[in-house]
């Protein structure tokens, strides 16, 4: 895993979900087959899981919204339960999770060092982005998913 930090756009259409920290591995499945009855699937498509940042730790009863989509090109909504988040031109500390799911808080501990490490400040107005693409594969070993975490943006300040 090499761990950075880059200026990025994301756009997607997603569902807006509701639930308890302990229920998101319920609540992820609920999420993607509501998206693609809205939708047609395409295997090419890239999914995405973003979710606004809080001040709150993480324990078993946090309440959590987050949207799971696909990513688009343009702004085009076509369905009534879909919603559309772009995210403009944001700072993000990025890096590439290798292995099976359950082992994802590695990465997350990664990027918080890498934080520390470059003294940057998470973006708490924005969106934490994890990326699902054809490398996806939640049981192996082999499988790479990208995290997204915002900061704020330095590359606006260094201009």
């Amino acid at each position: 895993m090499k761990t950075h930090d880059i200026l990025k756009s994301i756009r997607m259409i997603g569902i807006k979900k509701e639930c308890l920290f302990k229920d998101f591995p319920t609540a992820i499945p609920d999420a993607k087959s509501k998206l693609y009855a809205a939708i047609p699937s395409n295997a090419n498509d890239i999914e995405l899981i973003s979710y606004k940042m809080t001040e709150e730790e993480i324990h078993p009863d946090r309440a959590e919204i987050f949207y799971f989509g696909i990513m688009v090109g343009d702004s085009s909504v076509s369905h009534d339960e879909l919603e559309l988040i772009i995210i403009e031109n944001q700072s993000f500390v990025i890096t590439t999770h290798k292995g099976v799911i359950s082992d994802i808080w590695k990465s997350y501990n990664e990027i918080n060092e890498y934080m520390k490490e470059n003294s940057l400040e998470e973006d708490k107005t924005s969106f934490v982005v994890e990326l699902y693409d054809s490398r996806f594969n939640p049981g192996s070993d082999e499988s790479e998913m990208e995290i997204y975490i915002p900061v704020k943006n330095k590359f606006r300040m260094e201009r």
